[in-house]
């Protein structure tokens, strides 16, 4: 999915935290989002499955 392994352990370091919950990302100012919301939903659902 081209996630940098960084990213990956920021969610992995979030869901232990805060569940699904931690998984969302507040709009912010600054530069825009790298990750599309289709893109962040497709990495959570097949976490979910394995």
């Amino acid at each position: 999915m081209g996630l940098t392994g960084m990213t990956v352990g920021k969610w992995r370091k979030r869901y232990r935290e805060l569940g699904l919950e931690g998984l969302h990302d507040e709009l912010r100012p600054g530069r825009p989002r790298t990750y599309e919301d289709d893109t962040v939903a497709e990495v959570i659902n097949r976490a979910r499955q394995t």
